[in-house]
């Protein structure tokens, strides 16, 4: 058994590099960040005692790490320690009510106390229920005796004098077990008491509180062994960036349509011009192709320089779209964003700036596997994610000045699931938000997160612009708060059109749509269906004829390297087309597709088919069509009633019933509709179709979690889940014709790693040993560069190679013929039953 080791030689973390850790100044420094964040805050830092209360969970949340098996771990003699944030929890829980008691303020603070109990319990993990309550006993009364409790009494009497008559020791631990018991459902009676009555903005004002508390102690308890600064623009780099939008713009001066766009820009920022100063939401509306992204960005600069803002956080619903506009800001406006995503890769003079910020930064490694935890032990990777290098944390926290990041990663700000997501809210302050696309949110949480962003807005002075051509309605999330409209929709006889939608009176089954689509006389079309299977009975009927069309195909169960360079090189053959015209010897270019091609993509072809489904998805499939005003007289998007094998209407397992009702609705008493129109019609769909949640749901889902149940938030997404998958490493090989084609961000990583043989690279991702002394920043790019060849597929695929399964949690594709260079995974084009519609 390891012997009692002094508290003022034990460590927090390993050395490296010659740097130690030791734990009592961990402890302080913590302590400390904790005391000057909450004394900071508007509301929370007139409490002396909750910022006393917030030192002492600060000084907490790690003394347990003096337990001698987690010091045995620590210093590499044993392969896990103790599971310390539990026992961590039960410290403050006791010295927390000892202090309140002391300074006459339990009362006003006894669900605070409870809320930094439950965060010091989750600070590496979930955040879990309050009413969770395994914390009060998890460690046994002996495992206290074996550490230095004198030791840590002796500081404790040193920052806190309110606690000099408390003395740690073995009785004392048994007096507080009933005490810490009989506290804690006290205070969880009272969160249930009075919560029916109280406004639910008024809770989730409590809520972000809370959540306040506990980013200051993630970020305390991180920023300590990583120094992770905050990086922003001031008054010189706003200015260079509203140099840069207009140098932009007047290169592109020349471009069609480049005259409207222009007086679009203008037109908003004379509105925003009329906006007061207080205005904390905009919503920025302007139809397809006029500009709205880099107008948001011009919005944003300004919103900085007139209210003092000094950071920018762009959202998107897909990466596709956030890496679109990621280069824009950085190709086209010489910005420097940084990537936060589940893919997400930071380009190397971004992470050599990180780097440079703290060279003695941790580099030590991060198992990512998923680890069930015992009550006692397995701390093995409990402390790991402190070993995150700078350029991690930098990007987690969203340290810089420009941000791109995805709708889920932004839920994760607003409603926090795991400890670390409460770092991106720590930077947040003085920020201007860009939602793009807004109306992608699933409906039925759609109003829940607006209460939660207009909360989150408030407390962190954040300015937020919603950009979209259809806009879904603000009034029952944000109510007294609607946005203030930045609106450009120029008159009929202004506005040139780049489509014209229509309905095609007549149903076609596979063979049909293909013959009809190839007899048609433009050079570029896209057909998108509902299902990957139905693109691949399209394509296959359009390859059995003798036609001189260039087929492509896209679809979702492509592994991501195969799917971006297909998308890449079809980007650059219409791009030759519509350059060139008449002069360009490619052949006729027909792209066969899912949603794929639906939102994101900069492709642009002169005509369009959408099987039918619901009006949003007519929409983005026309912001394929005619995109940069190129064809005279505008482009058609064909809406065509397809039906497989001329019997099965597919669109019903993909889209809610109700809503390609609506759908159906809105256009049953038309045939064809301008560009305008049908914009139009797909603003009246999403007032009606977001009108359908529930207030009450939200309402319901904010009152648990201020009784206690903070899990009805964390578990918010933004999305619907799709149905279970499972990944599968696939060893695509791509053909010499497509190396120009292969992203920069895979060759940056191809180079970084010295592979890009996939095969290699499968071996040494399943290698434990190719891990070994790997810092989790290594770890995590490694796992991007995996994630170009990982498919994940329909459990009812998996079956096939469930022996797999059983030895690797991603196991290798080897059979030659399951994929193609043509279709992708094969087994989908030959199942029958139900729908493959992952897009």
């Amino acid at each position: 058994m390891p012997i009692l080791k002094p508290f003022s030689e034990c460590i927090a973390r390993p050395p490296e590099d010659g740097r130690t850790y030791p734990l009592p100044d961990h402890l302080i420094h913590a302590s400390e960040t904790m005391q000057r964040v909450i004394a900071a805050h508007p509301v929370l830092g007139a409490d002396h005692a909750l910022v006393r209360l917030g030192e002492l969970a600060g000084f907490c949340h790690d003394v347990p790490k003096c337990h001698p098996e987690w010091q045995e771990y620590a210093e590499g003699r044993r392969q896990r320690g103790p599971a310390h944030a539990p026992a961590a929890a039960f410290l403050f829980a006791a010295l927390g009510i000892e202090l309140l008691d002391k300074l006459d303020a339990w009362k006003r603070n006894q669900r605070r106390w409870l809320w930094l109990v439950r965060d010091i319990a989750d600070h590496h993990g979930l955040l879990k229920d309050a009413v969770e309550d395994r914390w009060i006993q998890q460690w046994k009364l002996g495992e206290w005796e074996r550490m230095d409790l004198d030791g840590v009494t002796e500081l404790v009497h040193l920052l806190f004098p309110e606690l000099t008559h408390v003395r740690l020791a073995p009785d004392r631990f048994r007096s507080w077990c009933s005490l810490v018991r009989q506290r804690f459902d006290e205070v969880n009676k009272s969160l249930r008491k009075g919560r029916s009555d109280a406004e639910y903005s008024v809770l989730m004002d409590e809520l972000d509180e809370w959540r306040f508390l506990t980013s200051a102690l993630i970020a305390a308890d991180r920023f300590d062994i990583t120094p992770t600064p905050d990086a922003r623009f001031d008054d010189t780099s706003v200015d260079g960036l509203l140099d840069a939008i207009r140098r932009f713009c007047e290169a592109r001066r020349d471009s069609p349509f480049s005259d409207v766009r222009a007086e679009a820009m203008a037109a908003i920022v004379r509105a925003f011009d009329g906006a007061g100063a207080d205005c904390q939401f905009f919503a920025l509306e302007m139809p397809t192709g006029y500009g709205k992204t880099v107008v948001s960005f011009l919005l944003a600069a300004l919103l900085c320089k007139r209210n003092g803002l000094s950071k920018i956080i762009y959202a998107a619903p897909y990466l596709s779209v956030l890496e679109q506009n990621s280069n824009v800001l950085r190709d086209d406006l010489g910005m420097r964003p940084v990537e936060h995503h589940s893919l997400a890769v930071w380009d190397k003079e971004l992470a050599k700036r990180a780097d440079d910020v703290d060279q003695d930064g941790d580099r030590r490694s991060r198992d990512s596997r998923h680890v069930h935890r015992s009550d006692w032990t397995d701390d093995r990777f409990d402390d790991s994610i402190e070993r995150a290098s700078a350029r991690m944390l930098a990007a987690e926290s969203w340290a810089h000045e420009i941000v791109c990041t995805s709708f889920p990663q932004l839920a994760r700000a607003v409603f926090p699931r795991r400890a670390q997501d409460t770092l991106r809210r720590f930077y947040l302050r003085d920020a201007v938000l860009l939602i793009d696309e807004p109306q992608i949110f699933e409906n039925r949480g759609w109003n829940l997160f607006l209460v939660g962003l207009k909360s989150l807005a408030r407390q962190n002075n954040l300015r937020v612009i919603f950009l979209s051509a259809t806009m879904p309605p603000f009034q029952y999330g944000l109510e007294e708060e609607k946005p203030f409209p930045l609106v450009f929709r120029p008159s009929p006889d202004d506005r040139k059109i780049r489509y014209t939608a229509q309905k095609i009176d007549r149903t076609m089954d596979e063979r049909e749509l293909a013959e009809w689509v190839l007899g048609r006389e433009e050079r570029t079309q896209v057909v998108i269906l509902n299902t990957i299977r139905d693109a691949c009975l399209v394509y296959d009927q359009m390859k059995k004829a003798s036609t001189p069309h260039e087929l492509h195909l896209l679809h979702g169960l492509m592994v991501p390297l195969h799917k971006k360079v297909k998308i890449s090189r079809l980007e650059s053959l219409l791009k030759c087309l519509s350059q060139n015209g008449d002069r360009c010897r490619l052949p006729p270019q027909i792209a066969v597709s899912t949603q794929v091609l639906e939102a994101g993509v900069d492709v642009s072809f002169q005509h369009g088919v959408r099987a039918a489904s619901i009006l949003p998805a007519y929409v983005q499939t026309g912001g394929r069509i005619n995109r940069h005003f190129e064809i005279r007289g505008g482009g058609t998007l064909s809406i065509v009633r397809f039906l497989r094998g001329g019997k099965r209407d597919t669109r019903h397992p993909i889209y809610e019933s109700a809503l390609t009702g609506l759908t159906d609705e809105l256009l049953e008493n038309g045939a064809e509709w301008p560009e305008p129109e049908f914009e139009e019609l797909a603003r009246i769909f999403y007032e009606r179709m977001f009108r359908e949640d529930s207030r009450e749901a939200c309402k319901a889902a904010i009152m648990d979690a201020a009784s206690g149940y903070w899990t009805r938030l964390g578990g918010y997404e933004p999305f619907e889940s799709d149905d279970f998958r499972l990944p599968l490493f696939v060893p695509w090989r791509y053909p010499k014709r497509d190396e120009p084609f292969l992203p920069r961000t895979f060759l940056q990583l191809a180079e970084r790693f010295g592979m890009r043989d996939p095969h290699q690279i499968y071996e040494c991702m399943v290698d434990r040993r190719y891990w070994e002394g790997r810092d989790f920043g290594e770890r995590k790019q490694f796992m991007v560069l995996a994630n170009y060849y990982i498919l994940n597929i329909p459990v009812r695929f998996a079956v096939e190679w469930k022996n797999d399964y059983l030895q690797h949690r991603i196991p290798l594709l080897s059979d030659p013929d399951a994929y193609s260079d043509e279709i992708g995974f094969t087994r989908v084009a030959d199942v029958s039953g139900d729908d493959v519609w992952i897009i």
